[in-house]
């Protein structure tokens, strides 16, 4: 056992840390799962709160209130919970839209004018790797090398 300052350090799995999930295995599926709970049921609240106005509300206040995923630039795209996130974005755009279940996701952007979720985390994700590659810091240039 470790201590410091006179007290023992425990050792967990996981912990929470500023909104997101730290795992000891390094891997992201938690704080997605984590991140999708908090998505629908900010989505939820957006679909009771403001269910009389039309949708192009509901949707602009859906954008503004639950598509706030910070954090999601270091995570793993190839994890199978970004999928799950990504089916729960669809099945919400379709509520919001007041569209049949068997819509075809590949509308679903196009009616909202935006790209895919999956699309928007993955430049999120390449656009902090390229700030990281022309940053200042050799350090953090040396780092970010491995990112890519």
């Amino acid at each position: 056992m470790f201590y410091v300052d006179g007290k023992p350090v425990e050792f967990v799995k996981s912990y929470p840390h500023l909104g997101h999930i730290i795992k000891a295995c390094m891997d992201d599926n938690e704080d997605i799962s984590h991140r999708r709970g908090a998505f629908i049921g900010q989505e939820n609240n957006v679909l009771c709160y403001f269910n009389t106005r039309n949708s192009h509300t509901k949707y602009r206040l859906f954008q503004s209130y639950s598509t706030r995923f910070y954090g999601c630039e270091l995570w793993c795209m190839l994890d199978d919970e970004v999928q799950g996130l990504c089916t729960a974005w669809r099945k919400s755009i379709r509520k919001i839209w007041e569209l049949p279940y068997r819509t075809h996701s590949y509308l679903l952007p196009l009616l909202c004018c935006s790209l895919p979720l999956f699309d928007q985390l993955c430049i999120r994700s390449l656009n902090f790797v390229q700030r990281c590659l022309a940053h200042d810091s050799d350090v953090v240039k040396f780092i970010s090398a491995d990112l890519h």
